[in-house]
């Protein structure tokens, strides 16, 4: 069976700034606030 390159390599960088920068991804709209909802971080 052949090997398929599946490394995230190449889009590494991009993917990086996009999160960053990004104020309308989908991480920062649905997954940020679920995960903060049920991890409930607190102060200190």
């Amino acid at each position: 069976m052949p090997k398929h390159n599946t490394s995230w390599g190449k889009v590494a960088n991009w993917y990086n700034r996009m999160l960053e920068e990004g104020e309308d991804t989908y991480q920062e709209k649905l997954i940020k606030p679920n995960l903060l909802r049920l991890l409930r971080p607190e102060a200190g």
